[in-house]
């Protein structure tokens, strides 16, 4: 059985979910938050939980660049210190770095401790903590140390978006878009609506239910991403190659805008490649790049930092990148495998180019 999801629509729900009827079970429950979720999400998180007890632990530093060994380490560490036995619970409270890292954390101290999460932001809600997957960065590649570890429960408020940066918001909604492109053509459209007219809060809660239903669905036949899970990756193995890369060379980008011009160029791939129709690709292409802009400090440089980084994706298979691509709108293919030069032609025309060439 997958975990359990539950979306809070009132403060009354969240009387129902596992965590709290489970609470008085557990030796110890344990709150992990980053800075910003210490100062934004714990009151809210308190007066969710009214009175109950717990040890709340802050990991201050806590980003995609810190998102190590070292950070699980430090974790485990300050567990150990407040004598954290196997019969507690941990909560991670925040957004997909936390999620990650606690989840990973929780999988291995003491062979396993009890997980919930309470995700803070968009691309949480409807990504990052779904799903049992957890990891951190390793010699500067994206996951590559990691595990399958269901939590418990996954408790999704949206109230706690309130306080998220714009930036953030569209993060969350490239995943949500990408969700649409594989499983739900009309949802795309939605979203995309939405998106272009700026009204990202209207349905907001039709939208997170919508993507929690694709993966979730997606997650059940296939937990442990051996076949139809890996079409979830539409999109990241170039966005992920691009976000490593555009982090060494201090390029601000977010994990879902990256993504965005990964399913961009992944979509022109999908032409070529999959049979994707051509119209049809250039008019997604054109709208996710209106929304999601390609940062002006890429160069060749970035490419060759991409190739490299992409030899060290998850998803390889005998060495050689493998691609989730698009036959039509909700039906895609995974395990494609595409010549680096290919790769290389639709990175420069998409995405380094002014006026993208397809």
């Amino acid at each position: 059985m997958i975990h359990s999801v539950r979306i809070l629509f009132n403060p009354v729900d969240a009387h129902l979910s596992l965590l709290n009827r489970q609470w008085k079970k557990y030796s110890q429950v344990v709150v992990v938050t980053d800075r910003n979720t210490a100062q934004y999400c714990l009151p809210r998180f308190k007066n969710t939980f009214v009175n109950k007890t717990f040890i709340h632990l802050n990991l201050t530093e806590l980003t995609e660049q810190t998102k190590t060994l070292s950070s699980v380490e430090s974790l485990a560490n300050t567990l150990m210190t407040h004598n954290i036995d196997r019969q507690a619970a941990v909560v991670a409270l925040g957004g997909g770095v936390v999620t990650d890292t606690v989840g990973f954390t929780a999988a291995i101290y003491k062979r396993g401790l009890q997980l919930y999460y309470i995700p803070t932001t968009l691309l949480g809600m409807v990504d990052a903590a779904l799903g049992g997957k957890n990891g951190v960065n390793f010699n500067d590649s994206k996951n590559q140390l990691g595990t399958f570890y269901q939590p418990h429960e996954v408790l999704i408020d949206p109230g706690y978006l309130s306080t998220l940066a714009h930036s953030e918001w569209k993060s969350g909604f490239a995943e949500m878009l990408k969700h649409g492109l594989i499983a739900d053509y009309a949802y795309f459209e939605s979203l995309i609506r939405h998106l272009s007219a700026g009204k990202m809060t209207v349905k907001l809660h039709e939208h997170i239910i919508r993507s929690v239903e694709i993966k979730m669905r997606i997650i059940q036949e296939d937990f442990r991403e051996s076949g139809k899970r890996k079409i979830l990756n539409f999109g990241h193995t170039i966005g992920h190659a691009l976000e490593a890369c555009a982090l060494r060379r201090g390029i601000n980008i977010s994990h879902g805008h990256a993504v965005a011009l990964g399913m961009a160029v992944e979509t022109a791939l999908s032409v070529a490649f999959a049979g994707l129709d051509k119209s049809f690709a250039r008019s997604i292409i054109k709208r996710l790049l209106e929304i999601y802009p390609v940062p002006g400090a890429l160069d060749e440089a970035s490419m060759a930092c991409m190739m490299q980084a992409m030899k060290h994706d998850k998803k390889n298979m005998a060495g050689k990148p493998s691609l989730v691509l698009l036959q039509s709108p909700g039906r895609p293919v995974f395990g494609q495998k595409i010549p680096e030069s290919n790769i290389r032609e639709f990175i420069r025309n998409i995405l380094f180019t002014p006026t993208f060439r397809f």
